[in-house]
C-alpha cells in the first residue's frame, strides 16, 4: 500500500539523525574486544595507565567497557548529539564517566589523563592535513611525560575492497535506514551516505552525508615525525603484528617522552 503523505528529505549534520540510531547501527561492534585490545596494548608497552580520555566518544559505548576494566574514563565529543545520548546512558548505568562536547583538535580536560584514544576511524575524519598537526600538537601539549595516544586508521585497502560501491540497509521497528559508501581513488575520499527514516517523525527522510580522508601509513608516520612524539608501534586490527598498506584497519601507539 502506497503511502498517502509525501516524504520530505533533509539534508542534516553528520551524526544528526544518526545519534538516534546509532547504537543499532553499530550494534555489531564488540566494544568490550575493543577495550581488552587497548588494555593489551597499554600491557604491552609496560606503562602503569589508570586514567584515559576517549576523543570521539561517541554515544559511550567504548568509554563505559573500559571503566568495567577499572580505568578511570572521560569522553568528549565533536557531536552534542552523540554525547547527549552518552551522558543519558551515563545516568542509566550510574557511571562515573564525565561526558562533554568538543573537537578533538581544540579539546581540553578538567584533569590530568596519562592516555589519549580515538578509535573507529574518528581520525579519519581530519579531512586535511592541517587538522592532523593541530590535533596531534594539541593532544601532546596536554599529556604528560610517558603519555599515550592510541588511535586506530582505515585503510586504502579497507575503501577499495570493502566500501567502494557498498549498500547497508536495516529496518526495526522504530527506524530504517539506507547507507551507501562510495570510495572516491583519486583524491582518497571515503564518502559514506545514510538516509533515515524514524517511526517518531514520520514523513521525513533524514540524509547525512559523512567524509573521511583515507591517507596511506607513510604519510601519517611522516605527519607525526614532525611532532614530538616517539611511534611505538603500527599494528594490525586487534593484534600485535605490523600494521601494513594491506591491513583493513591500523593502530598506532604513540608515546610522549
Amino acid at each position: 500500500m502506497k503511502s498517502l503523505f509525501k516524504r520530505q528529505k533533509i539534508t542534516v549534520p553528520p551524526y544528526t539523525a544518526l545519534s538516534e540510531i546509532y547504537d543499532t547501527v553499530m550494534s555489531h561492534v564488540n566494544y568490550r574486544e575493543w577495550a581488552y585490545y587497548v588494555n593489551e596494548l597499554i600491557d604491552h608497552i609496560g606503562l602503569e595507565i589508570r586514567t584515559i580520555i576517549d576523543i570521539s566518544c561517541g554515544t559511550g559505548s567504548f568509554a563505559f567497557e573500559l571503566e568495567r576494566l577499572h580505568y578511570d574514563v572521560l569522553g568528549c565529543d565533536y557531536s552534542s548529539k552523540m554525547v547527549s545520548k552518552a551522558i543519558l546512558k551515563a545516568q542509566q548505568r550510574k557511571s562515573n564517566i564525565r561526558f562533554w562536547n568538543a573537537d578533538m583538535c581544540y579539546t581540553s580536560w578538567c584533569r590530568p589523563v596519562q592516555a589519549v584514544v580515538s578509535l573507529y576511524d574518528s581520525m579519519n575524519y581530519l579531512l586535511q592535513e592541517h587538522l592532523w598537526h593541530k590535533c596531534l600538537s594539541q593532544i601532546y601539549s596536554s599529556l604528560p611525560h610517558n603519555g599515550l595516544f592510541i588511535f586506530d586508521v582505515s585503510t586504502v585497502s579497507n575503501s577499495q575492497f570493502y566500501f567502494n560501491d557498498y549498500v547497508q540497509r536495516e529496518r526495526t521497528d522504530k527506524m530504517s535506514y539506507v547507507r551507501q559508501s562510495i570510495f572516491h581513488r583519486k583524491n582518497k575520499i571515503q564518502e559514506n551516505n545514510f538516509e533515515i527514516q524514524l517511526v517518531s517523525r514520520p514523513g521525513i527522510i533524514y540524509h547525512e552525508q559523512h567524509r573521511q580522508q583515507i591517507h596511506d601509513l607513510q604519510t601519517l608516520q611522516r605527519w607525526i615525525e614532525e611532532t614530538s612524539f616517539k611511534v611505538i608501534g603500527l599494528y594490525e586490527g586487534f593484534t600485535l603484528s605490523p600494521g601494513t598498506e594491506k591491513s583493513e584497519r591500523v593502530h598506532f601507539v604513540l608515546l610522549k617522552e
